[in-house]
């Protein structure tokens, strides 16, 4: 595969993504750094890979290709080394980082997070400041969907951001289709996963149900999907901070009082008993929420709650969360 020439014929597929990376660059003022790429040899992430490789030089921006081997499927070392070369053709640095998935929260949950702490060692180890992932439109419509049909609430409906923390996602708004033709555009080969389409994974299934809406008849569906993320993301930005005024009044975020959570309205109530179970490390469903609720609002001497990464229980005139 030949290096990326400095001046690959510009369609608006490759434009496009290319704009995306520098308006990312020029908004978080990046320069002069090393950043990471999430890279697995598929087409989104060679897309970004190739775009940020193009715009890098003009912000004196080292970029790095992460390329994480979960060991899910046969021969997935030949699929990273074949994903590593393709980098280095675009004259990329690439690390293969080989994780153990467990299975603490269904096969996907785990492999999410064991490549996350993968991305993360990364980070450290070479001093990074961030990490470019190639989720596109049809990922945000695919979380919203999951969302909605899980019942997770606002957060998960809100989908993800463009900007977390340490890791930008620049391609939100660029559908999948879109993101194969600039490769295509520059004579980019990409390869196929075969866990796209693999019913294990819940979002194989989500994918199936978008596709089938589009093509009956509810063309456009995605870009809905897309643009209530975007409403909700909006709606959180006003909400959260309101939340996190209230949980800044505890002393003791694993030791709540009953009396606070009882003088609040019902809605401020559910938002506080969910957040205080985040910063107590765990992440709870809508129906979990309602439980701990009940300890408040219908106490009888229940048992203590065994919830997914935390139990919480009611001692004395305190909620307990352990």
């Amino acid at each position: 595969m030949k290096t990326l020439p400095d001046r690959p014929r510009l369609t608006p597929a490759v434009a496009s993504s290319r704009r995306r990376i520098r308006e990312l660059f020029e908004g978080q003022a990046i320069s002069n750094d090393t950043v990471l790429v999430g890279f697995s040899g598929g087409a989104d992430s060679l897309a970004l890979l190739a775009a940020v490789t193009f715009e890098a030089k003009k912000f004196s921006i080292k970029p790095v290709a992460v390329i994480v081997d979960h060991g899910l499927q046969e021969n997935s070392e030949v699929v990273a080394s074949n994903a590593a070369a393709t980098a280095e053709s675009l004259g990329v640095r690439a690390l293969i980082k080989k994780v153990s998935v467990g299975t603490e929260g269904g096969l996907e949950n785990a492999a999410r997070e064991a490549r996350y702490q993968a991305f993360l060692d990364v980070k450290r180890e070479l001093n990074a400041s961030y990490l470019l992932l190639g989720h596109n439109l049809n990922d945000q419509a695919e979380s919203v969907l999951l969302g909605l049909m899980r019942g997770s609430g606002p957060r998960s409906i809100a989908g993800m951001q463009e900007v977390t923390d340490w890791i930008l996602r620049p391609f939100l708004t660029i559908p999948g289709e879109q993101l194969r033709q600039a490769c295509e555009d520059q004579g980019l080969k990409f390869w196929d996963d075969p866990h796209n389409d693999d019913p294990r994974f819940a979002r194989v299934e989500i994918r199936k149900i978008l596709n089938q809406l589009e093509a009956s008849g509810s063309a456009g569906v995605i870009e809905s999907l897309s643009r209530t993320a975007e409403q909700m993301q909006e709606a959180e930005a006003i909400i959260q901070p309101l939340i996190e005024e209230l949980v800044s009044e505890l002393d003791d975020k694993s030791l709540v009082p009953v009396e606070f959570l009882e003088k609040l309205d019902t809605a401020y109530r559910r938002r506080v008993i969910h957040r205080v179970a985040v910063l107590n490390s765990a992440e709870l469903a809508r129906v979990h929420v309602l439980e701990i609720e009940k300890l408040v609002t219908n106490w009888h001497g229940q048992k203590p709650l065994n919830l997914p990464g935390i139990t919480v229980s009611r001692v004395g005139t305190h909620l307990h969360f352990d």
